[in-house]
């Protein structure tokens, strides 16, 4: 499936864009779900992405595994006061994608 990281986040900061903006909101949602490492499986899930999020392209294309995984780290975390506009434009762009699945 197709991933688009190019989303109308409001106010960047001068050194990000919308692909950095997405791939930092994964990375600590990941982080945050899994403080002491990740297991094997998700392991490889996450290894993939992150070369697709290093491609710094969009959209990017992860398997539906990926995304379930991408989705429980993001449902599972909670998000620093700073980020919350943020880091909902992330969560109802993955919503509308979570409806066409």
């Amino acid at each position: 499936m197709q991933v688009d990281l190019k989303l109308a986040y409001p106010s960047l900061p001068p050194d990000a864009d919308e692909l950095a903006t997405t791939a930092a909101l994964w990375r600590y949602a990941v982080n945050k779900k899994f403080p002491d490492g990740l297991p094997r499986m998700e392991l490889r899930f996450w290894a993939r992405i992150e070369d697709e999020l290093d491609r710094k392209v969009s959209p990017i294309e992860i398997s539906v595994d990926q995304w379930k995984f991408l989705r429980g780290a993001m449902e599972a975390t909670q998000w620093p006061v700073p980020w919350a506009r943020h880091a909902v434009i992330l969560l109802n762009a993955m919503d509308e994608i979570e409806r066409s699945l």
